[in-house]
Parts: structure tokens; sequence; C-alpha cells
């Protein structure tokens, strides 16, 4: 995503009312979404007024993040195209403005992608230079073959695994990596993020999950990452069913999330490699992506399951430096036999630095470890 004529890799949070939008900053997100400029399907005057979102625009830009915005649902699911026509010219002008929301899972919510397609057509033809984002809940092949993916410029996810304590949250890889394969690398995919449920900041039924806690906040962002999200979007920061300044420790768990990964944005932001350097072997439910940034290698491994697991790791041409940085940990390991072997506990994350050549074919070492093509889409490595 460019913003303000840069790169940007997205690090946003549902449903930030107007008077918390500082706060949100401060948390570290960049981006942030509300819900108000949609209402409901089913009722007519649900969403907030133009006023109220040019205002909420306003103090978006004050407070220095950039916003995700849907348009009235009703107005939709009813082909009331003058309505739409009229909030996208009286929005469009707010340079805080930089993605439109065509519509919250309309898979699930039985909204035909035709009704989503005369929205992107209407944001296409009076505002063009935005991004248009569309989330899908169930199977992304699935709304790809129902024709929801074809629509947006950015097709999200939204797997909520944490529904009790040790649940498996496995799925949140699986899923991302799903969506980027059936959208062929041509579009970003972006994971949504569960930080949401029973607990401190929960009330009531929690959507049917549990707050999440660090180990599995953490793990749930980085599969994503390594599944290959070019964006993360937490959900939420306040709901019917959660409320995160009732989460003292919620908050600082995602201020301590979002703040490792904004130090790897450059990273995150590196161009894809070209052609495949590492092999990667490992037990299902390791899982991995690698870039090429700062004249290193740099590979991420997560482990997504409540076991200790290992992996090998090799160069496919050339062999293994003879150490391997762990930047974050402040240590290095030997590697024998030309291989990076390791053991990651559960849930465990790490980023590992490899030195490489600067004389590799074509002037660039090559980077890959079979997760990303060189279109930008994932790859599932055996076993997994």
């Amino acid at each position: 995503m460019i913003v303000d004529g840069e790169p940007c890799f997205p690090l946003g949070i549902s449903c930030v009312p107007p008077t918390e939008l500082a706060h949100a900053r401060a948390l570290g997100f960049n981006l942030v979404h509300t819900y108000r400029g949609e209402g409901t399907a089913n009722k007519e005057g649900s969403a907030a007024s133009v006023e109220w979102l040019q205002d909420y625009l306003r103090a978006a830009d004050a407070a220095g993040v950039k916003v995700m915005l849907g348009l009235p649902r009703h107005a939709v699911v009813n082909a009331e195209y003058d309505e739409l026509h009229q909030r996208v010219e009286a929005l469009r002008p707010f340079r805080a403005l930089a993605v439109w929301y065509l519509y919250d899972e309309p898979d699930i919510e039985k909204v035909p992608a035709s009704a989503v397609n005369a929205v992107a057509r209407i944001i296409d033809e009076l505002d063009g230079t935005r991004l248009k984002a569309v989330v899908v809940a169930g199977s992304p092949s699935r709304a790809a073959d129902q024709g929801y993916l074809g629509v947006a410029d950015i097709t999200m996810v939204d797997p909520y695994p944490y529904v009790r304590e040790g649940a498996d949250v496995s799925v949140v890889y699986r899923t991302v990596a799903e969506a980027a394969r059936v959208t062929r690398g041509n579009k970003p995919v972006w994971a949504v993020v569960q930080a949401h449920g029973r607990g401190p900041g929960g009330s009531g039924r929690g959507y049917g999950r549990l707050e999440p806690p660090y180990p599995e906040l953490r793990n749930m962002a980085f599969q994503a990452i390594a599944a290959g999200a070019r964006g993360l979007l937490f959900f939420t920061y306040k709901g019917s069913a959660f409320d995160l300044t009732r989460s003292p420790q919620g908050q600082a768990n995602i201020r301590r999330v979002v703040a490792e990964i904004r130090d790897l944005v450059p990273m995150l932001l590196s161009p894809p490699p070209a052609e495949p350097l590492i092999r990667f072997l490992s037990m299902p439910g390791l899982v991995s992506r690698s870039f090429l940034h700062d004249g290193a290698a740099w590979l991420l491994v997560v482990n997504s399951e409540r076991r200790e697991m290992g992996f090998s790791a090799e160069l496919r041409t050339g062999t293994m430096p003879t150490e391997i940085s762990v930047p974050a940990e402040g240590r290095s390991l030997n590697s024998p036999n030309g291989r990076l072997e390791d053991l990651l506990g559960p849930l465990e994350v790490r980023l590992y630095r490899i030195p490489v050549e600067s004389s590799a074919p074509n002037g660039v070492p090559p980077l890959q470890d079979g997760m990303v093509r060189q279109d930008g889409s994932p790859t599932i490595l055996p076993g997994q």
C-alpha cells in the first residue's frame, strides 16, 4: 500500500471511536476502521451522517492515522446508487481516507457479489486512485468461486480460532495461504487478527471467543505474515462484546506485538526474491517465510503448535554460512553439515539472519524458502 507517496505495511485495528484515535496511534497502528459509516443492512438511516464521517476523517488526520471506511449497507443491498454516489463524492476529498471497505463478510451475510461489485464500480468511477477491500469469513476458495474476490484490490480473511484455552490456532496460516493461492499473488491479502473475546475486555459471550493471551496473539499475527499477508488488521478496539480499553493486559499485548512488527517493516516491504534459495524441512505446523533485506537472508519460522518442534534448512545452492544470528535474542547458531537446525517451543516465533554472498548469479542473491513464489503467492510445504 502506498500512503502519502511512500510504501506502507498496514497495521490497523477495527472499530475505533473518534475519541480514541490518538490512543490507537499510540498503540502503534497506522490504520483505523469504523463501522459507523455502514450501519445495518435492514435499517435505512442506520449509518452515520456524512458530516459525522467527515469529522471522523479530520480527527484521524490530526491523530496521524489513515482510515478504512465503508458505505451504508442498506444502500448497498437495495441498490440505492444515488446515496452511494453522494457519499463517495462527499468523502473522497479527505486525505485520511486510504481504503474503501466494500462490505463486511458478504459471503456469510448472503449479499451477492454483484451488489458488492456495483459499489466497486461507483468508487472506481468517482475515486479510482484509492484501494478497495472486502473481507470474507468462509473459505477463500469458495468465496472466489462466488465472485467475491474479483471485485476488490485487497482480499481480507478473518479466522478467529481462539475459542478456549489451549485452542488450535494454526488455521490462521492455512486461511491466509489459501487466499493468497486463489488470488494468484495478483492482489494483496490482509489478515484480520483476533484480539477479542471473553476476558477482561469482553462481555457476554465475547463473540463465542476468548481474549487471546500474548503468545497466541503474537503467533497468529506472525502466522499470517509467514503465509504472505501484506497487511494486518486487529479485531477489535470497541465492539458490542469487546472493549480494549477495559483490558490493560490486552492493550499491552497488542502494543508489544505491533511494536515488534513495526520494527520489521523495512524487511516486510522488501521485494520478493526472484528464485528459491532455502530448502526448509519441518513437521506439519511449523511454517516459514524468507526475505532478502539489508544484504542478508532472513528466515521467519513460526511454530503454530503447542509442542516443541524442530526443523532443518539448507541453501539450495552452496552451503549455509557457519554462523547464523538470532538478532532478537542476541545470540548466534552454528550450522553443522551446512544446515541450519533448531528447535522452537510451543507457539514460538523466531527470525534468523543468514549472511549471503554478494557474488550470486545476476548480482543479487536469490531468496526463497518454497513458501512464497516469484509472483508473491505462498506455497504449502510437504506435510503442511
